[in-house]
């Protein structure tokens, strides 16, 4: 008789099945606009809904930009984003208002993508990132 592999799946189902696993996305900024939540903005592995970084889970790269012009990713509120990870210079600005784009860890490293040159992040005054907003 084999029941104990069957119990130890059990509680490897039921241990396992409230995590929530998230995807990640990289920044292209080739929709027609620059915002945060448009789809193709985007590249991305599956289905993931939505089709831009907002879930405790997921991870948003800002990588290289071909060309060394500054990124412009103009935000809206997001409730939260596991990892932020940027690599080039990017200006964060608000859509509208003043949108807080809540980011558990921020990792700013142009390593990440083969260069030495420092890496410049700007925040409009009117937008937050960060793993707390003020406004």
């Amino acid at each position: 008789m084999c029941r104990f592999p069957i119990w130890k799946a059990g509680v490897f189902a039921a241990i396992t099945g409230g995590i929530a696993y998230g995807t990640d996305f990289t920044w292209k900024a080739s929709g027609l606009n620059h915002d945060w939540d448009s789809c193709g903005n985007w590249n991305y592995a599956g289905s993931p809904s939505p089709c831009y970084p907002a879930d405790t889970g997921d991870d948003a790269n800002i990588p290289k930009k071909v060309g060394g012009a500054t990124w412009e990713v103009k935000i809206v509120d997001i409730d939260s984003v596991d990892v932020l990870t940027i690599a080039d210079d990017v200006d964060f600005v608000p859509v509208s208002g003043t949108p807080c784009l809540l980011i558990n860890k921020i990792i700013i490293n142009p390593a990440i993508s083969g260069s030495s040159d420092d890496v410049v992040v700007t925040v409009d005054a009117n937008a937050s990132i960060g793993t707390l907003c003020t406004n």
